[in-house]
């Protein structure tokens, strides 16, 4: 895993903090999950960016800037 690169410098920056606190677990292992794959993720992805209303039982939170 920690050969692994990404293609977006915004999640090098993800992966980045991910490496820095991996000390402070016993282990870690990290898999990339396809959206074709995600079927509930990739319906939320696609009504946040349609700007639909999220429905009843999903929790919004809203970021304006990226988080690392």
């Amino acid at each position: 895993m920690k050969d692994s690169n990404c293609e977006s410098p915004l999640m090098d920056a993800y992966s980045k903090e991910v490496q820095k606190l991996e000390g402070k677990f016993r282990g870690l292992e990290l898999h990339h999950v396809p959206r074709k794959d995600n079927s509930n993720a990739d319906a939320i992805v696609k009504m946040a960016a349609e700007r639909k209303p999220a429905p009843g039982g999903i929790f919004v939170n809203d970021l304006n800037k990226p988080s690392v």
